[in-house]
């Protein structure tokens, strides 16, 4: 049986943990008209529709229709773990939503054609096994530009409050992730929402919080990061620091990722394995660089500036560059994803040669 907007109401309420007396203050209207809405004995107006939308994070559209809305965006997103009641909670929504928003409107300029041709990219792998397949075989190396490669997938590094996200818009996935210095917290959060494409994981217009799949998402990235084959042949009870250290570097993932993964996996380890472990990932890697005379096979510093670098694709930049000179997007859009002003957009995509110039250079060829 088809939902009612009134069912909807309820049942984005109950997510909220807000009261009917809460939420009817916020509308302006009596608890008693408030509750004669959710029950159906009276229709909120638009106004009410669109406070009550910004309200509990959804759509308007959704709320109204039941609907996706055909001009909006789909949503995933890496949830914090609480491991005191072992639950998930999306912390940093609130402070991202805007600039989630703004990527999603920058893709809709873009990609237009695009989004009508192709409302819903197609998923080109279900299985760690078929993203494998697809990527290089030193992929964690640099993973950001490794899953940019990918078909229909682009990943921008953003200065965000929550780990990452990704947007299903315009015929694309956009994986959206912080920008951190800890570049083993960006690949996991690549890897996580790389497991959100793979199940399809996106919402219907809620941003709630589902326990279920963002356990997949987890077990997802571990599988692609930490494969239980290549684990399972080591040596564990007889490893050293030093290799403890390079498998932590190979893997491109932290000391706490991999002492859950092999427990989750139930393989022993020694003791100095396990102590090794407790130490944060930077420790045990400048532990081991300070035992080899401070020489840094790691090239920590490097992949700290990498994973610190804000990035957009190319393929994203000249999109919006054709977009802005056809006058389907404004420059602001590509000012946005460049950093730089708007006025700098107009010099440097929409200035006139300078013929003085190039008259010279012209010159100079025949002395």
């Amino acid at each position: 049986m088809e939902e009612k907007e009134s069912e909807r109401v309820r049942r984005c309420l109950k997510q909220s943990g807000k009261s009917q007396a809460e939420v009817a203050s916020i509308l302006g209207i009596s608890e008693s008209k408030f509750s004669k809405s959710v029950n159906g004995l009276r229709r909120f107006s638009a106004v009410e529709y669109a406070e009550l939308a910004d309200l509990f994070g959804v759509s308007f559209y959704w709320l109204v229709t039941g609907e996706e809305d055909p001009r909006g965006h789909k949503l995933a997103a890496r949830h914090d773990f609480h491991d005191d009641d072992k639950s998930y909670s999306l912390e940093g929504m609130e402070a991202d939503k805007q600039l989630i928003e703004d990527i999603a409107l920058i893709y809709r300029q873009a990609y237009a054609s695009a989004e009508q041709d192709v409302p819903t990219p197609v998923r080109a792998f279900t299985t760690v096994d078929e993203l494998r397949g697809l990527l290089p075989l030193d992929f964690a190396t640099d993973m950001v530009r490794s899953v940019n490669s990918l078909p229909r997938i682009d990943v921008l590094v953003l200065d965000i409050v929550g780990p990452s996200y990704t947007l299903r818009v315009a015929g694309r996935y956009v994986i959206i992730v912080k920008r951190t210095a800890r570049w083993f917290r960006q690949n996991f959060s690549i890897a996580h929402e790389l497991g959100h494409i793979a199940a399809d994981d996106f919402d219907d217009g809620e941003h709630c919080s589902k326990n279920g799949q963002e356990r997949a998402a987890n077990a997802f990235a571990a599988e692609l990061l930490m494969p239980k084959r290549l684990l399972g042949a080591e040596d564990w009870q007889n490893m050293s620091e030093g290799e403890l250290a390079n498998l932590v570097w190979q893997y491109r993932v932290s000391t706490q990722a991999l002492k859950v993964r092999l427990n989750s996996l139930k393989i022993a380890t020694s003791s100095k394995v396990q102590a090794s472990l407790e130490l944060a990932t930077f420790a045990l890697l400048r532990k081991y660089l300070k035992k080899n005379g401070g020489s840094d096979p790691f090239s920590v510093a490097s992949r700290y500036g990498s994973a610190s670098e804000r990035f957009i694709p190319t393929s994203l930049l000249e999109a919006v560059e054709a977009a802005v000179m056809k006058g389907d997007a404004p420059k602001e859009s590509l000012a946005y994803l460049l950093d730089t002003s708007p006025d700098e957009i107009e010099l440097f995509a929409m200035a006139e040669p300078d013929v003085e110039v190039e008259l010279d250079i012209l010159k100079g060829l025949f002395v």
